[in-house]
């Protein structure tokens, strides 16, 4: 398919064009069978004429079978009759015989009583001859030509109905011009095209509206939904707001969007908390950090978001508590420090005095071995006195 025939627009009015040629066919169509009704209606017509003008005959040759009246005085009326039928505004009865002298015709009086076997029309047709032909052929017919209305100078289609009198060997008839017909069918045709023409225009102009109707309220509708594609949640969409099928489309545009909208804020808001929760490890892992390096001074003033602000608030704590404690260790351990340096001078003296009572103790072991030296030799100079004295008295008592 032509991308000019994907469009609405383009498809709504070749519809309209369809429609319109079709209705135009149609007007063709019922034209043409009004037409054609016509011509049957007239022939109907002029061949009903010509049967009335051949009964008017027929009673007239009743009475010559009579013997009422002779042929010649039938004949004469007969004339008079055929001559006084006048139908319409140039309807008329004409008559010839098998020889085709002219018998009656009231808008040529002067051809009465003369043959017209090689008259002919503006096209060469010899009129009276054919007629003799369709009349002997079938008894009746219908013939075709030109030929002048009264007054006229020029020659006019004409189409006339032969009916064959055969007791009289006439030929009865009568015609119709074509232009009378067709000025009859013109005062159907003019306002029926005058009908067609307001009915297109009106075709035109009711379809114009309806497919504004449809693809101006499309043409919206697809901007609105550019408007949803583009992430313009806040703006308006007028076809919400009609209560035909294209509302409809609207108002589930319109759910779409909100819900669309929604689950971006929501979106949105993970995306802000998933950042929200980066800063918040990215800013304790710098305060651990430096923690784990010593650092007593690093804590986090960016407020962190209400979810969190806890954990700041509690790290920020645990740091002032660590400080505290480590403000009470550094003065602990500069008394500890002070004791210390105290209990060392006194281990010092303590030192000092411990290597002079050595020394004294040494210097009294000293005498003290001297003084076991001298005990120790005074037992033995007492134990060998103790010996002399025994063997003395041993002596003394061998004595």
């Amino acid at each position: 398919m032509s991308a000019v025939f994907k469009k609405i627009p383009v498809r709504i009015y070749a519809i309209v064009l369809l429609s319109l040629a079709l209705s135009s066919l149609l007007f063709v169509l019922l034209m043409s069978r009004a037409t054609d009704l016509a011509y049957k209606i007239r022939e109907a017509e002029l061949h009903d004429l010509t049967g009335q003008a051949v009964s008017l005959l027929e009673d007239l040759d009743r009475q010559v079978t009579a013997g009422e009246i002779g042929l010649e005085e039938a004949q004469a009326r007969g004339q008079a009759l055929l001559t006084s039928l006048h139908f319409g505004e140039s309807g008329y009865i004409f008559a010839i015989d098998h020889d085709l002298v002219v018998r009656v015709h009231p808008t040529m009086p002067d051809w009465v009583g003369t043959s017209q076997a090689d008259y002919s029309d503006v096209n060469g047709l010899k009129i009276f001859q054919e007629m003799r032909k369709v009349a002997q052929a079938d008894g009746k017919g219908w013939i075709r030509y030109w030929f002048k209305k009264p007054g006229a100078t020029e020659a006019e289609m004409k189409v006339s109905f032969i009916e064959d009198f055969k007791p009289w060997g006439w030929m009865v008839g009568t015609g119709a011009y074509v232009a009378d017909i067709e000025e009859e069918l013109a005062a159907i045709r003019t306002p029926a095209i005058i009908t067609l023409v307001i009915g297109i225009l009106l075709m035109v102009a009711v379809s114009t509206v309806l497919i504004r109707s449809v693809t101006g309220p499309l043409a919206a509708l697809v901007k609105s939904m550019s408007d949803v594609a583009n992430a313009r949640y806040d703006a308006d969409i007028p076809a919400a707001k009609r209560q035909d099928e294209i509302g409809v489309l609207g108002r589930d545009l319109a759910a779409f969007r909100d819900k669309l909208a929604e689950s971006e804020r929501l979106a949105a808001a993970r995306e802000e908390d998933r950042r929200e929760q980066e800063r918040v490890v990215t800013d304790l892992g710098v305060g651990l950090r430096a923690l784990s390096e010593g650092d007593l001074t690093r804590t986090i003033d960016t407020t962190f978001a209400p979810a969190y602000e806890q954990l700041r608030q509690d790290f920020n704590a645990t740091i002032d508590t660590l400080n505290a404690l480590m403000g009470e260790i550094v003065e602990n351990s500069t008394e500890i420090t002070t004791r210390a340096e105290e209990i060392s001078g006194a281990s010092d003296d303590l030192s000092r005095r411990t290597e002079n009572q050595a020394a004294t103790l040494e210097e009294t072991a000293a005498a003290m071995d001297e003084m076991t030296a001298s005990v120790r030799a005074a037992a033995d100079g007492a134990a060998q006195v103790e010996n002399v004295v025994r063997e003395a008295r041993g002596n003394a008592e061998q004595s």
